[in-house]
Parts: C-alpha cells; sequence; structure tokens
C-alpha cells in the first residue's frame, strides 16, 4: 500500500508537505518562545538582581556601621582608662581629635551630682559631614571625684610606699 503525500505529512509530526516538496511547521507544534515570554523573563531577571544589588548595598553599608560603632566603643574605653589614670582631666572638653585615630572627635563631661563621686561622660563621634551619618556613641562612669578627695589618696599612697620599703629592707637583709 503506497501513502500519498498528504498522509505521509501527517504520519511525519504533524508538518505538511508544499507541492514543491518542501516541509512546513504547523503553528500548534512550534518550538522555541515568543518575544512576549523572553520579554517577561528578562523583566523578572533584572527586577532580581536589581533587588539582590540593594540588599548587598545594604549589608555592606550596615557592616560599615558595625565597624565604626565597634571602634568607637574601643575608642571611648582607652579615653575613659585615660581620665581615671589620670592622664586626661575629668574637666569638659569638646570635639578634641583622639590620640590614636584622628579621624574621630571625643568630648568629656562631667557632672558632680553627690559628695567626692563624680558622673562621667565620654562621646566619640567620627569626623564626617553630618549628611554621611556620623556614628557616635557615649559611655557614662561613675568614679571618686579627684579634686574632692586627694587627702585619701595621699594616705593610701604613702601606707604603700611605707610598706614597700619595708618589703625591699627585709628582702636585702634576707640575702
Amino acid at each position: 500500500m503506497k501513502r500519498s503525500k498528504h498522509q505521509w505529512s501527517v504520519a511525519n509530526h504533524g508538518q505538511r508537505t508544499t507541492n514543491n516538496g518542501q516541509h512546513r511547521a504547523n503553528a500548534e507544534f512550534q518550538n522555541g518562545f515568543t518575544l512576549l515570554e523572553v520579554t517577561l523573563a528578562l523583566a523578572i531577571l533584572a527586577g532580581a538582581v536589581a533587588t539582590l544589588g540593594e540588599l548587598v548595598r545594604s549589608g555592606l553599608a550596615n557592616a560599615q556601621t558595625a565597624r565604626d560603632l565597634t571602634r568607637a566603643e574601643m575608642l571611648c574605653e582607652g579615653i575613659e582608662e585615660q581620665v581615671v589614670a589620670g592622664a586626661i582631666a575629668p574637666s569638659s572638653a569638646s570635639s578634641v581629635p583622639c590620640d590614636d585615630d584622628p579621624r574621630w572627635l571625643y568630648s568629656i563631661s562631667s557632672e558632680s551630682d553627690q559628695t567626692g563621686l563624680l558622673t562621667l561622660q565620654i562621646t566619640v563621634t567620627k569626623d564626617v559631614p553630618a549628611g554621611q551619618h556620623p556614628v557616635q556613641f557615649s559611655l557614662w562612669r561613675w568614679m571618686i571625684d579627684p579634686g574632692v578627695a586627694p587627702e585619701s589618696n595621699d594616705n593610701s599612697q604613702s601606707t604603700s610606699s611605707s610598706s614597700s620599703g619595708t618589703t625591699s629592707g627585709s628582702s636585702t637583709g634576707g640575702q
């Protein structure tokens, strides 16, 4: 049994054969994407890339703020220790560059609320324009007012020096 050209083309995956023997694809069996599908896929991809880019930018900005806050805290604690040790006076100071990092400024304010007790506030701020949202960190500490009780410090120092003199005398006598 011999097939005709028309029967052969229907059996051959829905392709029709023209009179001159060329195959033409049927509309219902087309493979590939339409222009609308490609445009829609590109729009979704562009939106996802833009969203991910914004998330990365936000994450980097937050990481920089965290680094700045950590640095400010470390500088603030260092200045506090210098004030407690007596290297820096606990009197009020404003916008003084830090010795460790001149990009940071510190301010000291102190109040004597009770007799012999000093409330010390140290604030460290990054020296950038206000439009860049400078990082600021403050630290409060109560300490004995060095101006009120100097005689108690003198008594404890003389006691420790006399005991150290005794200790050194006994150590040299024992040899």
